[in-house]
C-alpha cells in the first residue's frame, strides 16, 4: 500500500476486503494505491492532515524565532501558512516535512499556533507569547491621588507587544507595587495607559501576562520621602 508513493510498509491486518495500516512517516496528501501481485488498484484521494508535536520553545517575544516540529508539513513552504493566535507569520525561515523554523510575528498573543498545508490545517499547539515594553511616557511622575482625595492626576503610557486585547488577570507593576483595578485608564494589545499606583516606588515598571513577566523599565517615582507641612 502507498501513500502518494510512500510505501506504507506491513500492515496491521490483511484481509480480501479489509486493511488496516498504519499512515507511513513522510507522506503528502495524495493517492492511496493498492498493488497486489503487481497489480495496481484504482486511485483513492486521501487527506494527510498536519500535526504539530511541539514548539521550541514553549514562550517567546515577538520576532522571537522558534521551532515546530511535527509531520507532514511538505518539503517546502509553498502556499502553507503558520499562524500564531489567528495571525499569519509570513514567511520561514526554513520549511521540512517535520520542522518548521519560524518568527513569532507581530500582533500575535498567547493562544494556539495552527500549520495549514494544502488548505488543511493541523489541531492547534498553544504558545504563550511573552510581553514586551518598547518604552513608557512619561519615564517619570508622582503618583495619583485622585482615588484618595487628592488633585493629582498621573497617568503613564506604556507602549510595546503582547500585552493582550484587556487587562483581564494581566498586571502592571511600579518598583514591585501593583497598579490597583481603578487605576488602569484603558488597555489594547499595544499600548497600556495606567495611574501611577498611590503607594509606587521609584523602579521598573513591569507588565505581567499570563504568568510571564515583561522586560522592566525605569519610572521614577517623584516626590519620594518629601515631607510636607500644612
Amino acid at each position: 500500500v502507498t501513500f502518494n508513493g510512500v510505501n506504507a510498509g506491513s500492515a496491521n491486518s490483511w484481509a480480501d476486503t479489509r486493511i488496516l495500516i498504519d499512515v507511513p512517516p513522510g507522506a503528502v496528501s495524495g493517492n492511496v494505491v493498492i498493488t497486489v501481485n503487481g497489480i495496481e488498484g484504482y486511485p483513492y484521494s486521501f487527506t494527510i492532515r498536519p500535526n504539530i508535536t511541539g514548539i521550541n520553545p514553549a514562550c517567546g517575544s515577538i520576532g522571537d524565532e522558534v521551532t515546530i516540529t511535527g509531520t507532514s508539513f511538505g518539503d517546502s513552504q509553498a502556499t502553507s501558512t503558520v499562524s500564531f493566535a489567528g495571525v499569519d507569520a509570513g514567511t520561514a525561515i526554513s520549511w521540512s516535512d517535520s520542522q518548521i523554523v519560524i518568527n513569532v510575528p507581530a500582533g500575535s498573543s498567547t493562544g494556539d499556533v495552527v500549520v495549514t498545508v494544502n488548505g488543511i490545517a493541523s489541531s492547534g499547539f498553544a504558545f504563550e507569547v511573552i510581553p514586551h515594553i518598547d518604552s513608557i511616557s512619561p519615564a517619570e511622575g508622582p503618583v495619583d491621588d485622585t482615588d484618595h482625595g487628592g488633585t493629582t492626576s498621573s497617568v503613564v503610557t506604556i507602549s510595546g507587544t503582547a500585552f493582550g486585547n484587556t487587562s483581564g488577570s494581566s498586571t502592571v507593576s511600579f518598583g514591585g507595587v501593583l497598579a490597583e483595578e481603578h487605576d488602569y485608564v484603558s488597555w489594547s494589545n499595544t499600548e497600556i495607559q495606567v495611574k501611577v499606583p498611590y503607594d509606587a516606588v521609584t523602579g521598573n515598571i513591569v507588565v505581567t501576562c499570563a504568568g510571564h513577566d515583561s522586560n522592566g523599565v525605569y519610572f521614577i517615582v517623584t516626590g519620594e520621602g518629601e515631607i510636607i507641612i500644612q
